[in-house]
């Protein structure tokens, strides 16, 4: 009899097993599915990533590894100290969680948290923009020329640009 009564439990744990499992695999699925579209696009593994993809990485790229280190000491030194900002990614991310596992899906409710989590990431997006663009203004002549023959580099590297001095 004690069999019979924690059979259901059993079955109950098991099923939450496998719907945990089934969401984390369409996840890691979507993951991919998305991260080759980001990284190849429409064309193919042949083709040549988006530039947009890549177009501001390739300006942090171009810069010396100790103004790669600086910058990203700066900015994980700021957003440190904006754990509001934190709390609200955090507070977010529950909110899809509760939107995922409702009864019935709120397409409305998971894009306005999505949407949130995208105005967070623009934000931070924009700071480092200004953050770099603040690095280089500081810059000697003799340092910028240096940063846009490397910037040149790595945009000959990706068939972006054709080497055109004269």
């Amino acid at each position: 009899m004690n069999s019979q009564t924690s059979s259901p439990h059993k079955k109950s744990r098991l099923w939450k097993i496998v719907l945990v499992t089934s969401l984390a695999l369409n996840i890691a699925i979507i993951g991919a599915v998305g991260g080759a579209f980001l990284r190849f696009g429409k064309e193919g593994p042949r083709g040549k990533p988006k530039f947009d993809a890549v177009a501001g990485s390739v300006y942090i790229r171009a810069l010396t590894r100790e103004d790669r280190r600086k910058l990203g000491q700066d900015m994980r030194e700021k957003h440190a100290s904006q754990s509001s900002v934190r709390d609200s990614l955090d507070a977010r991310f529950e909110d899809a969680l509760r939107l995922l596992r409702g009864d019935s899906f709120d397409v409305a409710a998971f894009n306005d948290v999505m949407e949130q989590h995208s105005a967070i990431s623009n934000s931070r997006q924009s700071d480092a923009r200004t953050m770099l663009i603040n690095h280089i203004s500081a810059m000697s002549l003799e340092e910028r020329s240096a940063y846009a023959d490397r910037l040149e580099a790595a945009l000959n590297r990706q068939g972006r640009h054709k080497n055109k001095k004269e």
